[in-house]
């Protein structure tokens, strides 16, 4: 719950770049696609920079995948 939440807030904030640190880290799958659509609904024309390690993730976000280290 905290960090939907925390999800909730950071796209509230109207920030033209949000920063997501593992967002869907111990999200059960349902809910996990709820928060991915949420997202993607809300930060339009906004830059979006999430750390996770899953590409799935990031495929289902529908954005550029820059791999590091």
């Amino acid at each position: 719950m905290r960090r939907r939440v925390s999800i909730v807030r950071a796209i509230l904030a109207d920030g033209d770049i949000l920063f997501f640190d593992e967002p869907f880290k111990g999200l059960d799958y349902e809910t996990k696609l709820s928060v991915i659509k949420y997202i993607k609904e809300n930060t339009k024309n906004k830059t979006v920079i999430m750390v996770t390690h899953d590409k799935e993730e990031v495929a289902a976000m529908g954005g550029d995948l820059i791999p590091m280290g």
